[in-house]
């Protein structure tokens, strides 16, 4: 009577017995668990001090979940086996013993941003844990990206457990690791780079698929504790891009003229978060800012009106002047500031420029956040 956990271990369908001094019936059967009888002989005459051995090899799968490992007399619980006699005498003996162990990887990906934003980078944690009394040696796995995502690079994160070894991880397309051994008990994480390149409304998902340790390669791997995925839909974000509003450029030496900055939004998201840019001083010329100024002259008598300067302050250092506002700007709208040019050094051409500092107001996109203006000041 073989008996021994239903769950995480697979009996063979064939053994064998083999016998010193006895006979059996035949064929064999094919084995079941905990099935009495599977295994006989009839009509046996035993001598008198004579001994009949029989020797039962059985062969068993242990996957991953195996549990109940350890034998204690009882069906159903460790490697269980019982015999019975019946005839001119009686007698029955049992015995048990520790079923192989095995190992037990889960593995799981999480975004460590927690959150998918459009054209932005952002990183992935992969860890890979045995959960299984057996180490797991050879193991390897893969990043297979589903939708929204360019990875740029795979590294080792951390190991636990003595013993417990990360591989080796591909330094270009396909993202792989590999010769990876993980102790029982032990476990070993990976960070993924990678750039969301998906629309915004679309999802950025990634998969990770581990093989060996008990896993199946595939996509995904099998069973479901050898895959993971981490799934965000791609937010849309802010873009801000600046622009001028101007009269004349061409300067005589002493005029002073109004200049205004528009800091725009042009991807219908309003802003999170401070919003700065830089005005680098310019030679031959002089800035002045002024937070209570509400209009702009730019063309008399009529005047610019819907100026924000008081939504901004500002600092000077011997570079130039930093702007900084915590004034949300709307889904499509802009901010004015206007800024008064004074023209001090005839002879002179210089750009104005502004610049937005890279992520203000919650925006990723930064190829678009400089314009300058040519000034110039007659002799």
């Amino acid at each position: 009577t073989p008996a021994f956990p239903n769950t995480g271990v697979t009996l063979s369908p064939s053994w064998s017995v083999s016998t010193v001094g006895g006979t059996l019936n035949s064929p064999l059967p094919s084995a079941v668990n905990n099935t009495a009888a599977q295994i006989s002989a009839t009509n046996v005459s035993i001598a008198g001090g004579a001994t009949h051995t029989y020797t039962v090899t059985i062969t068993f799968t242990v996957s991953a979940p195996a549990t109940a490992l350890t034998c204690n007399g009882n069906p159903n619980n460790g490697a269980y086996n019982a015999a019975n006699i019946s005839g001119g005498s009686t007698g029955s003996s049992s015995g048990c013993g520790g079923l192989p162990q095995a190992p037990a990887l889960l593995v799981t990906k999480t975004n460590d941003d927690g959150v998918a934003n459009e054209g932005a980078s952002t990183s992935y944690t992969v860890t890979i844990v045995n959960n299984g009394n057996a180490d797991a040696t050879g193991v390897s796995w893969t990043d297979n990206v589903a939708s929204g995502l360019n990875v740029t690079g795979v590294g080792m994160l951390a190991t636990t457990g003595t013993g417990t070894n990360a591989g080796t991880c591909t330094t270009v397309a396909p993202w792989s690791c590999s010769g990876i051994t993980i102790v029982a008990g032990g476990s070993v994480s990976y960070t993924v780079l990678a750039d969301i390149t998906g629309d915004p409304g679309t999802n950025a998902v990634n998969n990770a698929n581990v093989a060996g340790g008990g896993c199946t390669a595939g996509t995904p791997s099998t069973p479901a504790n050898c895959t993971a995925q981490d799934s965000h839909p791609i937010q849309a974000v802010p873009d801000l891009t600046p622009t001028f509003t101007f009269s004349f450029t061409a300067y005589a030496a002493g005029n002073t003229r109004d200049v205004i900055v528009n800091i725009n939004e042009i991807n219908g998201v309003a802003t999170t978060g401070p919003i700065q840019f830089f005005v680098p001083i310019s030679s031959g010329f002089a800035y002045t800012f002024s937070p209570s100024r509400t209009t702009a002259s730019l063309f008399a008598p009529n005047d610019t009106t819907g100026m924000q300067n008081a939504n901004w302050s500002v600092t000077t250092s011997v570079s130039g002047y930093t702007f900084t506002s915590t004034t949300s700007i709307p889904a499509g709208g802009m901010s004015r500031i206007v800024l008064s040019s004074q023209a001090n050094s005839p002879g002179t051409d210089a750009n104005i420029t502004v610049t937005i500092a890279t992520g203000s107001g919650g925006e990723v996109r930064g190829d678009n956040n400089s314009v300058s203006l040519a000034q110039s000041i007659q002799r």
